[in-house]
């Protein structure tokens, strides 16, 4: 390992550990705690890590992340199990009956998240080097998962809560999905390239 990808990974678990921390401290600081819209908006923070680490992952290779794009893919899972276990708190008041009285656009929207996040389960279990060589060729395949798994993901964002108002996280949702699109299609091309 080099001094410039072990300074990397140094950066990456600063980020991934030291943003989680900061925006803990700030909710802390805005909102009163164990009310609704503190759990509500911990929520939306841990949900929008996890998409950042997921888009992370896809432009690993022009960002000369290669090395540290297990580390986000294994974050992004570990952040959308604490993104769902605070939605499913903050918004189901932890009874998972609640989702009958969710509208159809957010009905869908949550299983689209529900399906991403156990969809994701494999791919992070299999993330070991023994996993990889015990699987050989049919690792690849199945990690050939994440980007259409990431597209769901977005969905959910963009089709969940706030986002769907008239605000700027509609717009920023909006563009990712988009980058997400325009990186899977360029990831694709390069790949039946090389």
């Amino acid at each position: 390992m080099t001094t410039r990808t072990s300074a990397r990974t140094v950066s990456c678990w600063a980020l991934l550990l030291g943003l989680p921390l900061i925006s803990e401290g700030v909710l802390r600081a805005l909102y009163t705690q164990n009310s609704h819209t503190f759990e509500q908006r911990q929520s939306e923070v841990y949900g929008w890590f996890a998409v950042a680490c997921l888009l992370l992952v896809l432009v690993a290779r022009p960002l000369k992340l290669l090395r540290q794009r297990r580390m986000l893919g294994v974050s992004a899972f570990v952040f959308s199990a604490i993104h769902t276990w605070l939605a499913y708190q903050a918004v189901f008041d932890g009874d998972w009956e609640s989702m009958a009285f969710l509208s159809k656009p957010d009905w869908w929207a949550t299983w689209a998240g529900i399906v991403a996040l156990i969809g994701f389960v494999p791919l992070t279990l299999t993330s070991t080097n023994t996993a990889m060589r015990l699987m050989g060729k049919h690792w690849k395949t199945l990690h050939r998962l994440g980007p259409p798994l990431t597209l769901m993901a977005l969905a959910h964002t963009l089709w969940m809560g706030v986002h769907f108002g008239l605000d700027p996280l509609k717009w920023t949702s909006v563009l990712l999905i988009l980058l997400t699109v325009v990186l899977f299609v360029w990831r694709t091309r390069k790949e039946k390239t090389a």
